[in-house]
Order: structure tokens, then sequence, then C-alpha cells
């Protein structure tokens, strides 16, 4: 799947998909945690992965570190 972000195109993964819709109903953000609970079956590390991907390609930002990281949308 393709999203549209500010007339760029970005492949994106069915989960991450999910994740961002959650984000869009939920206010803009979410917790490690709360993005798990989004996406369920799948371990920490890949969760972690898809979120690391999403901000590598400008969807979303970090904020804080480790355990208290936020994820927002870009």
């Amino acid at each position: 799947q393709r999203s549209d972000l500010e007339g760029k195109q970005v492949a994106l993964s069915e989960r991450q998909i999910r994740i961002l819709e959650a984000m869009r109903v939920g206010g803009g953000g979410m917790t490690t945690k709360q993005a798990g609970e989004v996406v369920k079956m799948v371990s920490k590390d890949t969760l972690i992965r898809d979120l690391n991907d999403l901000i590598k390609k400008g969807v979303i930002r970090r904020q804080g570190s480790t355990k208290a990281s936020r994820y927002v949308l870009a």
C-alpha cells in the first residue's frame, strides 16, 4: 500500500497503516505499548522496526527516549 504524504508517496505495510490510522483517531500520537495494542500478535522488535521505518520515511516523529517514547504524526 502507498500513502500520499504532502505529495510524496511512501510505501507502507498493512501494520504501519493501522498504526497511522489509530494515531489519527487517537489525537495524533501513541506510545509503543499503545501501538502494540493496535497490531496484536507482533513481537516488540517488529513493532519497533515498523515505528522506526515510519520515522525514517518522515511520517511520524519520536518524542522522548527509551520506555517513555511517544510517537506523533510528523
